[in-house]
């Protein structure tokens, strides 16, 4: 008799997925076991243990009498789609390195670009960053994203201003932070300000740690929290004075770049910021198995996400 798979840990390969999670209930039943843990609540009142039809699909409160499945309280809730397509988008989104376009998405798993790219969005709003903190030596860097002003029509170029330093008008300033167990965290700026860096630092490292960055020299009031090092590019310089560098950060920028470039080649700054966690969830978890990913990414899709809230 075949073993029953128990655990998203054990499908490695998107064909094993695909034949185990054909079946509609086979869907609910993972959710209701491992999303829910077996506690499924009234998505109204809040009752739980409520009445399970024969068919082992729908569920009724005993108190309100409202009908809804497992997949209530997920990002899978009101979605019209079957579930092993759902299952299958979470795949290809954690196990391709540079991502899935929602082009790519829609035709991998048989539905409209326009779907593939709300799906595209609710799982990487699911997979937020809230609550990393860095520590230890923690390096930090900031990068520009937008196109090349050069490449723009003569009546799009932006006009750069000479007396401010680091300003660019038609690119998004995104600062990334990354300590020495390679945890990363990238956070998009509203402008490359000290004051906005330093919201972002002081929320995200842990006081006392050192705090490695370049030769950006308005953020020196920070050294009164951490024990900064700097290295100075400019002076071709590229290990501070302990033989600490900017390496790690560099090298999380160039999957970033390869990923917008290579798989999304335009992004919005409206949106910017969920392609920024995709990009972090990933690299944390590039030592685990593709099973072991998927597993962690299925822990994360609790939340209900509005197609309101992904367009405003």
């Amino acid at each position: 008799m075949e073993k029953k798979v128990k655990s998203l840990d054990d499908f490695n390969n998107l064909i094993d997925l695909a034949i185990y999670f054909k079946e509609e209930k086979t869907c609910l039943q993972y959710l209701e076991q491992w999303v829910h843990k077996g506690d499924i609540k009234c998505p109204h009142c809040g009752l739980s243990n409520p009445y399970r039809y024969k068919d082992g699909k729908l569920f009724a409160c005993s108190q309100c009498r409202v009908q809804f499945t497992a997949k209530v309280g997920t990002v899978f809730q009101n979605s019209r789609l079957p579930l092993v397509k759902w299952f299958m988008a979470l795949y290809l989104f954690s196990a391709n390195k540079k991502g899935v376009s929602a082009i790519q998405l829609g035709k991998a798993i048989g539905v409209s670009r326009k779907t593939a790219w709300i799906m595209g969005h609710k799982i990487r709003e699911s997979v937020n960053q809230n609550g990393i903190v860095l520590e230890g030596v923690v390096q930090s860097d900031e990068t520009f994203v937008g196109g090349k002003n050069k490449n723009r029509h003569i009546d799009k170029k932006a006009k750069y201003s000479r007396n401010k330093w680091r300003e660019s008008p038609d690119k998004a300033p995104v600062i990334g932070l990354i300590d020495s167990n390679g945890i990363a965290k990238t956070q998009v700026l509203q402008a490359a300000t000290l004051t906005n860096i330093k919201s972002v630092v002081m929320e995200s490292v842990k006081a006392g740690s050192t705090w490695v960055t370049d030769n950006y020299l308005s953020v020196r009031t920070l050294g009164k929290y951490f024990k900064r090092e700097v290295v100075n590019h400019q002076k071709k310089q590229f290990l501070s004075k302990r033989g600490h560098s900017t390496n790690a950060i560099e090298n999380l920028w160039s999957h970033f770049k390869r990923m917008i470039i290579g798989t999304y080649h335009k992004v919005s700054q409206k949106h910017l910021q969920r392609y920024c966690n995709e990009l972090t969830f990933r690299f944390n978890t590039r030592h685990l198995k593709e099973g072991e990913r998927l597993a962690l990414l299925f822990s994360k899709v609790n939340c209900v996400i509005p197609y309101k809230k992904l367009i405003r």
